[in-house]
């Protein structure tokens, strides 16, 4: 069963990337673009779901296609920040009997430069399949504070712990671009991320920290061509 289940994977990928590259081959050729984007990311595998959280975050990304004939491939760049957890823990102190809290803040900023295969001309749908080397960087910091009954701020703040982590990661892109008038454009789809020699543990209260996830992400943004006719129309 798992066999066929495999090969069945197989070939829906294999059918995928068929289908963006007789897009990218019919689709006339355009220019680039570039946009913002917001993801809500998920750990992937039992364990990871069970231990980790679900966030969301946004990040930016830039487009340049490549010249005709092998326009239907792009590289692309952008980056990433997601928050992984924000938990907060109170606690009497034992000497003073002040009511002290813990801040664990968890973060995941990514930064990705790779391919894009598919349709980037001047047709409204344009599917496309990616594929993007990282630099993912994981932050982990607490802070304690003591709250103010009189203000919102607290009249004691210290950081007693604040840690990063650099590794190497890459993700697979699946995604759907929405070009309305070779203007603007709407980009969806779903990434699978990894990453490689991630610390399961970043630090005292921190959640179990996983190297693998899935994106659902929502992209806004312009194309090159309407801001070379903004450029042009403001210079008349």
């Amino acid at each position: 069963m798992k066999t066929s289940i495999s090969t069945h994977w197989r070939w829906q990928v294999v059918a995928a990337v068929l289908f963006m590259l007789v897009v990218g081959v019919c689709d006339a050729a355009g220019s680039g673009k570039f946009g913002i984007h917001g993801v809500h990311m998920t750990p992937n595998g039992q364990d990871a779901e069970r231990f980790s959280e679900s966030a969301f975050g946004g990040g930016a990304h830039v487009m340049v296609t490549l010249p005709r004939p092998i326009h239907m491939f792009a590289g692309v760049v952008g980056f990433e920040a997601i928050s992984l957890h924000h938990g907060i823990t109170g606690f009497p102190d034992n000497e003073t009997g002040l009511l002290v809290q813990q801040h664990t803040r968890q973060g995941y900023t990514r930064f990705f430069l790779g391919a894009e295969l598919g349709g980037h001309g001047r047709a409204f749908f344009r599917p496309h399949i990616g594929f993007n080397f990282a630099l993912v960087y994981y932050t982990y910091q607490v802070t304690v504070e003591i709250p103010d009954d009189r203000s919102s701020e607290p009249a004691v703040q210290q950081t007693i712990d604040d840690k990063g982590r650099l590794v190497f990661g890459q993700d697979i892109t699946l995604g759907v671009d929405l070009n309305f008038a070779n203007t603007f454009y709407v980009d969806c789809g779903v990434r699978y991320l990894k990453s490689y020699a991630v610390p399961q543990e970043l630090g005292r209260g921190a959640i179990t920290v996983h190297p693998e996830y899935f994106q659902m992400y929502l992209g806004i943004g312009f194309t090159f061509d309407y801001c070379r006719r903004m450029a042009e129309k403001n210079k008349e």
